[in-house]
C-alpha cells in the first residue's frame, strides 16, 4: 500500500485525520499490529459508512482486497472534553416572577438561560437569578 499513499490519496480531503490517523506512522503502527494479530489491517477508522465504501470505491483495484467492517475495538478513546458553560439544553424550568412561568429551557449560557414558555413565546437570556431551584417547584 505503499506506506499508506494509496489510501492516503483515496481519502476524502487527502489528510491522515480523514481518515481517523494522527499521522502516517499511527496508520503504519495499527495496521502492523492489526495484521500481525489476526491477518487484517485497519486503513480507516472513525467513518460512517457511507464514507467507509467511498473510500473503498476510490481504492480501484486495491479494493477487491478489502471490506468495510464495523469494528467498535479499533476506536480510539474518546479525550475528556472540557465542562462547556454554554450549549443547547431541554429541561423544565420555572421562572421566578409574579405568574411563576413554566418553560422548557433551549439553550444555556454561564449567565442564564434561553426559554420557550408554557404560551409558546420565546425569553432570550433569562437570567440564572430569575430560575426557581427544582427543590422550590
Amino acid at each position: 500500500l505503499e506506506a499508506g499513499e494509496a489510501v492516503l490519496q483515496a481519502s476524502p480531503d487527502g489528510t491522515w485525520t480523514a481518515l481517523g490517523w494522527k499521522d502516517r506512522s499511527e496508520l503504519q503502527e495499527a495496521f502492523k499490529a492489526s495484521l500481525e494479530a489476526n491477518g487484517q489491517g485497519t486503513l480507516a477508522r472513525g467513518m460512517t459508512r457511507e464514507q467507509a465504501n467511498l473510500l473503498l470505491e476510490r481504492m480501484d483495484e486495491l479494493a477487491d482486497a478489502m471490506s468495510v467492517v464495523m469494528d467498535r475495538t479499533d476506536v480510539p478513546h474518546a479525550r475528556p472534553s472540557k465542562k462547556s458553560t454554554e450549549g443547547q439544553i431541554c429541561r423544565r424550568v420555572q421562572l421566578q416572577n409574579s405568574s411563576r412561568t413554566v418553560g422548557v429551557a433551549v439553550w444555556e449560557y454561564e449567565d442564564g438561560l434561553d426559554v420557550v414558555d408554557q404560551s409558546g413565546r420565546f425569553l432570550p437570556k433569562v437570567p440564572t437569578s430569575q430560575i426557581l431551584p427544582p427543590s422550590n417547584r
